[in-house]
């Protein structure tokens, strides 16, 4: 009997043996060990079988269906799909699907998992308008180019981008099992459709989040942008006096980016912070692809979006974030994490050490987080200044962050050193500054790039960059400032 039962287990030994082994005869290969299938069961994934001959798969478990089960020699394409959404809060394994060669011992194994239906976090890059369609293009492409097994991981990210006027698409940025790397599917197309309208904003945040719901999100936003000037004003005009700015529409590789135009329709800071309200998305962070967000009139609008934002004080290049590098960060621990610090301190090294390096193009990368929530704190502050001694301003003192004449965008740490005449107000300011703009997310490039006015590169001066700006020592658009939020919070 005991030799028996020694006989049993060396032939189940030599079986467990075989699966998943080299030593068989014949050629059998999956294009992955490990199939993930989205949580909510509503499309499939797949996996390649490169077989010598015929073989034959079975299904361990019951989770899970694969089409087709038997196949010749040469390239197979297996679709492996949930049966039913996985409602618990983590990954699930489903079971394997175990592939034989016919009359070989030969065979593979794929173990098949499914996210939760319910993400840990969705990620949603917005891209409004068609002017920049070329550089929406190639954001994404870089984006595959960052997914792997573990990003987006659990995590979903969708896409909005239109390939013409009237036109939308809601894509998913998906990892595929078959190719091992990014894949692109479509979700949702819409016509007669403007992006930038308020309604439309807050719809499509919406419709993303129930195709994509999630534990918390975060919302990129890729697009033109004047900071806060109201979007019934004309665009910044250049310096030269009579000439209407069309700089930002540059063609080359210095093609810069501002918020909001579909078909000349444009969006108001107000309304989006409006849109995003209406929504009924709650985003723990904003990135702005775009240029002169980081303007505190702008950022004290956007206080209630979100709890953190990344944006630029200056213009944003047409190339825009490299998304490549940022979207790992975005996507952290199989995608349950994100590092905002990461992504500011990428954006910046690509201008700094990269972007530089390619012909025609300039070293332009400054990029600042806000902490929203201190955001109330700051205007108090300000205000504490504006009530005590103050000196006396000149704008021409102060680093600017565009090339117009007169300047409208100024460095608002400098501003404050040199307005307040009291230590102990400007000591609490700079108290409350570092907590809403954290230094170790404040970085700048030693230039930067402005297509207004000069078309060149600007030098930052030495201990004058704080990461966010302020129009209220500039003389353009005077009475439109004066009636910002931000302006009446820090001047009652």
């Amino acid at each position: 009997m005991m030799k028996r039962l020694c006989l049993l287990l060396c032939i189940a030994c030599a079986a467990a043996a075989c699966e998943n082994s080299d030593d068989a005869p014949g050629r059998l290969d999956l294009s992955s060990a490990e199939i993930l299938l989205r949580g909510d069961a509503a499309a499939p994934n797949h996996i390649t079988v490169e077989a010598s001959g015929e073989w034959t798969a079975r299904i361990e478990g019951t989770g899970f269906t694969a089409e087709p089960l038997r196949g010749e020699a040469g390239t197979t394409t297996v679709a492996v799909k949930a049966l039913a959404p996985n409602r618990g809060s983590e990954r699930t394994k489903l079971g394997s699907l175990i592939v034989q060669l016919d009359g070989s011992q030969r065979s593979r194994r794929a173990e098949v998992l499914q996210s939760p239906q319910t993400a840990p976090q969705s990620v949603f890059l917005y891209m409004e308008g068609t002017d920049l369609l070329r550089f929406f293009k190639t954001n994404i492409d870089r984006s595959l180019r960052a997914v792997d097994r573990d990003t987006p991981g659990d995590g979903r990210f969708l896409a909005m981008i239109q390939p013409r006027k009237g036109e939308a698409l809601i894509i998913e940025i998906a990892y595929d099992s078959e190719t091992q790397a990014g894949r692109l599917d479509t979700l949702r197309r819409y016509t007669n459709i403007i992006t930038t309208r308020r309604e439309t904003i807050a719809r499509l945040l919406a419709e993303m989040a129930e195709m994509a719901p999630a534990e918390r999100y975060g919302l990129i936003l890729g697009s033109h942008g004047t900071g806060w000037v109201p979007a019934s004003h004309p665009y910044l005009a250049p310096g030269r006096a009579g000439a209407q700015s069309d700089y930002w529409i540059k063609q080359g590789a210095l093609a810069t980016r501002w918020f909001g135009s579909d078909d000349n329709v444009r969006t108001d800071i107000s309304d989006l912070a409006g849109a995003i309200g209406e929504s009924g998305v709650r985003f723990e962070y904003l990135i702005f692809d775009a240029c002169f967000l980081s303007s505190v009139e702008a950022l004290y609008d956007l206080k209630a979006s979100a709890d953190y934002i990344v944006a630029s004080p200056t213009e944003i290049m047409g190339h825009g974030f490299p998304y490549d590098r940022i979207v790992p960060h975005l996507f952290l621990q199989g995608g349950t994490a994100y590092d905002l610090q990461q992504v500011c301190r990428t954006y910046y090294e690509f201008y700094l050490n990269d972007w530089d390096t390619l012909p025609g193009n300039a070293r332009s990368g400054c990029i600042a987080l806000t902490v929203c929530g201190e955001l109330d704190g700051l205007a108090e502050a300000m205000k504490t200044v504006l009530t005590g001694p103050t000196n006396t301003v000149d704008p021409a003192a102060l680093q600017y962050f565009e090339g117009l004449s007169p300047h409208l965008f100024f460095d608002l740490g400098q501003y404050v050193e040199l307005l307040c005449n009291d230590p102990a107000r400007l000591d609490a300011f700079r108290r409350q500054f570092d907590k809403t703009f954290p230094e170790a997310c404040r970085f700048h490039t030693p230039t930067f790039y402005s297509a207004y006015g000069i078309g060149s590169s600007i030098p930052i001066r030495e201990g004058a960059y704080s990461g966010v700006s302020v129009s209220e020592p500039s003389s353009r658009y005077v009475t439109e400032n004066r009636q910002t939020a931000w302006y009446r919070a820090t001047h009652r």
